[in-house]
């Protein structure tokens, strides 16, 4: 009798799949996580998958092409505009912001064409209409805006008439124009001898745009 007590106390052969005594049910301390059926195997197994959940919510790396856990989704604080993230796309949007850009051009009595506005944008940007405050103004002229499309050289792209007698003095350029990354300007231009200068304020709104 002890004889037989001693064999059921000893330790199992690692991922044993014996199960008369209890010592089958607990195990060895080397059966394994997934080849075997015992105590042991079973805590260890646990113990794996807790690391494997934990693992899904470590922060992926920056700006991560994987799509396999939500973490991937969501993102890392550090993706970029560029990422495909929650986060990167939150960047983005981010990144798009409107702004309003005004000011007041001298317009000298030496006449001729001269620039109201120059803008040299670091993003792709879109302008939504421009205003110019033309009160000053007592003889008809032209308004034009240009665009440096190749990225070198000005070219007209749209051209208007004001006319004292009818036109409002405050003058919409009623267009939304896509412009950039590269420089873009509005000039005036009199029609006749203005005799001194005037003042010429303006203002339009810019929405910059994230080119990915």
């Amino acid at each position: 009798m002890r004889l037989t007590s001693q064999i059921w106390t000893k330790i199992p052969a690692t991922d044993s799949a014996d199960n008369e005594t209890i010592r089958d049910v607990i195990g060895s301390k080397s059966d394994g996580a997934s080849s075997g059926d015992s105590i042991v195997s079973l805590a260890k197994k646990a113990s794996t998958e807790i690391a494997i959940v934990d693992g899904y919510h470590d922060v992926p790396a920056q700006n991560a092409a994987t799509n396999s856990q939500i973490r991937d989704v969501i993102g890392n604080k550090t993706d970029t505009a560029v990422g495909t993230s929650i986060y990167a796309k939150v960047t983005k949007l981010a990144a798009n912001i409107t702004t309003s850009s005004n000011g007041v051009l001298s317009y000298l009595d030496a006449g001729g064409e001269q620039t109201v506005v120059e803008v040299t944008p670091t993003t792709a940007e879109v302008v939504h209409g421009m205003w110019l405050d033309l009160v000053n103004m007592t003889q008809n002229g032209t308004i034009k805006v240009y665009h440096k499309i190749d990225g070198t050289n000005y070219r007209e792209i749209e051209s208007f008439d004001f006319t004292v007698a009818t036109d409002s003095d405050g003058f919409f350029i009623d267009k939304t124009f896509g412009f950039g990354p590269s420089q873009y300007k509005i000039t005036y231009t009199e029609g006749v001898d203005e005799g001194a200068d005037r003042n010429i304020p303006y203002r339009f709104i810019r929405e910059k745009r994230i080119l990915t």
